[in-house]
Parts: C-alpha cells; structure tokens; sequence
C-alpha cells in the first residue's frame, strides 16, 4: 500500500490524495482533518467489484456507518465529482471491500483498486 498526499498550492489547502492499493484495512484521515471531498476516481484493477466506503472519522472505521457508500465493477474505473464539495467535519477515512456490507473486511482479489481523490481541508 503505498499512500500520497499532496498539497497543491501552500496559499490554499486543496489536496490530492493517492492510495495505490485500497484495502479492506484502509487507510485513516487522508487529508489530515476535517474538509470537504470534490473528487473521487477509482480504477478497480481486480476481478472483483470494489465498494469503497467513506467515513467522517480520523480512524477506527470498521462497523461504523459510513457517509459515502460507492461500487465500482470489476475492470471499469469511475470518476465522481462533487463541485460543492461534501463536507466531512472530523476526517476523511477510506476503505474499500468485496462486498456491500458495512463489516466487511474483505480486500478485493486480483490486481489493486487504486484511489485518487481531491479533497480541500478546512
């Protein structure tokens, strides 16, 4: 798994993460606090479809309800975008599985599903 956060631009705080490999694990508070998502581009490298949950969490996600639910089929690659952003007012945590259900801990199989989304911190 190999995790990036960029900050764009010092005089703004939007950011572009990149998780390489997404995992039932997942990975915790990827823009370091609170902030709104805009973006979201999955591309689901396995043989498996992808549900990528999102938490307003700073970590600890399994069980908990998430505030984003999306599903990407197996092979295909989606992009998402928010223009007025959706707000997360603790953290952004992301995690992603083989199935639908909130206590899945289960990593797709195959190639990675990997992960890139811009998110502006507040």
């Amino acid at each position: 798994m190999a995790f990036t956060s960029t900050i764009l631009d010092t005089r703004v705080t939007n950011i572009i993460a990149q998780e390489t490999v997404l995992t039932a694990t997942g990975q915790n508070d990827i823009i370091g606090g609170a902030g709104a998502l805009h973006s979201v581009s999955v591309a689901n490298g396995s043989g498996q479809n992808a549900y990528l949950f999102f938490y307003d969490a700073r970590s600890g996600t399994l069980g908990q309800t998430p505030t984003l639910t999306f599903m990407v089929v197996a092979g295909q690659t989606r992009n998402y975008s928010f223009p007025d952003g959706i707000l997360f007012s603790t953290g952004i945590c992301v995690r992603c599985t083989n199935s639908n259900a909130q206590n899945s801990n289960t990593t797709p199989t195959g190639s990675p599903v990997v992960g890139r989304f811009i998110a502006i911190r507040s």
